[in-house]
């Protein structure tokens, strides 16, 4: 048996589904202990300083609930992702997401809705080599001196 390679949406495919995707934030694995939406509204705010839009129903399973958190524009939903405190991870479909953990213990997860783009990626390569020439450089001066 061959392998199949694992291949993703192109990166405007939820556009067209959900015009509102890129600033919406995918919540899963929320504990019961969060049953209400103005909670993880709550949660964003202390965390991140910034203000959601609206916070759908949450709709649970056996164990765990999922969200979507819709923020006022995609630079909101960004900003606030990227101020999460914990490392991102790409997931199996190509999305970054953040684990949070709450004051109990158990944690939950936050997902951007949109795929992450090479371009993203390399802009973000493009700074880190930036930053290492300009050490590397600052470097060889202080050894002249």
């Amino acid at each position: 048996v061959e392998p199949v390679p694992r291949t993703f949406p192109p990166k405007n495919s939820h556009s067209s589904r959900n015009p509102n995707a890129a600033k919406q934030l995918f919540l899963h694995r929320i504990p019961k202990l969060c049953s209400a939406p103005n909670q993880l509204a709550s949660m964003f705010l202390s965390h991140t300083h910034i203000q959601v839009e609206s916070v759908d129903e949450i709709q649970f399973g056996n164990e765990y609930g999922k969200t979507l958190v819709t923020f006022p524009s995609t630079r909101h939903a960004n900003l606030a992702f990227d101020m999460l405190a914990e490392k991102g991870e790409v997931d199996k479909s190509g999305r970054t997401q953040k684990r949070v953990y709450l004051l109990n213990g158990t944690y939950l997860w936050v997902r951007k809705m949109v795929h992450n783009t090479n371009k993203d990626n390399s802009k973000n390569n493009n700074n880190n080599s930036k930053n290492n020439k300009q050490q590397q450089q600052q470097g060889l001066k202080e050894q002249k001196d």
